[in-house]
């Protein structure tokens, strides 16, 4: 049973690339903006800057930097997923963040791999033309 068989379809933007207007440029810009920078830099902020340390303790700012628990790393994993209907690739995409911050303990490498996998991702679909992954 997969998650995108309760979900409505998603609707994809149908770019020719060839005839792309000006507009679409922009629009792309926009969406590539928001997928490589700003999605990244919140997701990451709120999931390791917050939420696996708040669960760690409410005092979330003393937490050491990686420092998570089982729960925590449940948790985190769960709520991730909840939000991709590509449910077994966000799983395996999350846990990895997961062991990068605990390894790291640097939430900017997260940002950083975050934004590098979104820009990598939205250069498949251009390139592809999958545009419902977007």
């Amino acid at each position: 049973m997969n998650l995108s068989d309760w979900l409505p379809a998603r609707a994809g933007f149908q770019f020719d690339l060839q005839r792309m207007t000006a507009g679409d440029a922009v629009f792309l810009g926009v969406r590539f903006l928001g997928l490589a920078v700003v999605v990244p830099l919140a997701e990451e902020l709120c999931w390791r800057g917050f939420l696996a340390p708040w669960l760690v303790n409410e005092d979330f700012q003393r937490v050491p930097a990686g420092q998570m628990t089982a729960t925590s790393f449940c948790i985190v994993l769960g709520v991730f997923t909840s939000m991709h209907p590509e449910i077994l690739a966000a799983i395996v995409w999350m846990s990895g963040m997961n062991v990068l911050w605990q390894r790291t303990g640097n939430v900017w490498a997260c940002v950083v791999a975050h934004a590098t996998t979104n820009l990598l991702l939205g250069i498949y679909i251009v390139q592809t033309g999958h545009w419902w992954l977007w």
